[in-house]
């Protein structure tokens, strides 16, 4: 009894040696799938948290979105369309829509050029309310009106731009200085002057200067070249109209035109006159602009002064009785270099007649 126990003992020890192996086979198996468990959760894991970060940052996006939207928004309701309207560019003498409705909003005239009435309007609107006037557009500095070629001891019309308002201007010819004139700028920084170059000025080139101050209140100076010549040929008459062969007065007072062309190549016009000679007892006289107090004046309406048309508007009173009135040039025609032409040799020429129609006698 005893040899078998202890045989059974044996034979249970030897198989449990011997069996080493089926274990050794059935733990790993055990073992990984336990481990690729383990891994399978985490990979899950991971993926969740990178879609959090992704969610988190397209909100981030969608709070940049709309911060900037409300930045926006606010900026347009601080500005309301008055202001708008004040604050916008403009371009000097700009022609629009835009310069009508700032037009309106100053109480000012709508034709929609902004020039110096807007430009005033529109500054001291802006300073009332605070807004900038730094943006507002100013005239540029010119010079124009006038020919570069000078005739010595002729005159010369010179007209300028784009100076300060009521500021001092002066003119001057070189090389050697001479002021020619001091001159005062309007309330729009204009200025229009007939000067004159003296005879005593050398022929040949020179420079013609402007100074002053500009727009804006700084120093400003414009120089343009400019010739001297000698003027030695009287100007030409050229031909003479009415506008009306017959003026009626029977019902009261009526008017005629009476226009003339005359040239000069040089110096220009600067003096003619007419003689207007009724047949029963009307008369009249007529002069170039400056050159004659109490008479009907012509004033240049087309061209210049060195070729150009003149027209004077004639009044003929009422109740005159009926007559034919003659105009003739008077005997002296003079330009700007005081060359004269003297036109009434034999008798001074009729240049025009019509007839005044007045009451039944």
């Amino acid at each position: 009894m005893r040899i078998k126990q202890t045989f059974l003992v044996c034979l249970i020890v030897l198989w449990g040696c011997g069996g080493s192996d089926p274990v050794e086979q059935t733990t790993p198996p055990e073992t990984t799938t336990a481990a690729t468990s383990t891994t399978s959760a985490a990979a899950p894991t991971t993926s969740t948290a990178e879609t959090t970060s992704t969610s988190t940052t397209a909100t981030t996006s969608n709070t940049s979105t709309s911060s900037t939207s409300t930045t926006s928004t606010s900026t347009i309701e601080a500005t309301d369309p008055e202001t708008a309207i004040l604050i916008t560019p403009y371009q000097w003498m700009e022609n629009s829509d835009q310069v009508a409705a700032l037009q309106r909003l100053l109480g000012l005239g709508d034709d929609g050029v902004y020039g110096p009435g807007t430009r005033a309007a529109h500054l001291t609107e802006n300073e009332t309310r605070g807004l900038a006037i730094d943006t507002l557009p100013v005239p540029p500095l010119e010079l124009d009106g006038f020919n570069t070629n000078l005739f010595a001891g002729a005159s010369f019309p010179i007209n300028g731009s784009g100076f300060s308002p009521n500021s001092t201007i002066e003119v001057w010819l070189y090389s050697d200085p001479l002021l020619l004139a001091t001159v005062t700028a309007d309330s729009g920084g204009n200025f229009h002057e007939t000067l004159e170059v003296p005879g005593d000025t050398p022929v040949g080139d020179h420079t013609l200067e402007v100074s002053g101050e500009s727009f804006e209140g700084e120093e400003a100076l414009l120089s343009v070249p400019v010739t001297v010549e000698l003027d030695v040929s009287p100007p030409v008459f050229g031909s003479a109209s009415v506008s009306s062969s017959n003026v009626d007065v029977t019902n009261g007072a009526q008017t005629i035109d009476f226009s003339f062309t005359a040239t000069d190549n040089s110096s220009g016009i600067r003096y003619l006159s007419f003689n207007l000679v009724g047949d029963n007892g009307w008369s009249d006289s007529i002069a170039m602009e400056g050159t004659c107090m109490g008479c009907t004046i012509a004033y240049l309406t087309s061209g210049t002064i060195q070729n150009g048309t003149w027209t004077a508007t004639i009044e003929i009173p009422a109740g005159i009785p009926t007559q034919n009135v003659t105009v003739t040039l008077s005997d002296v025609f003079i330009d700007h270099a005081e060359n004269a032409a003297t036109v009434c040799d034999g008798g001074c020429p009729t240049v025009a007649t019509f007839t005044i129609t007045g009451p039944a006698e």
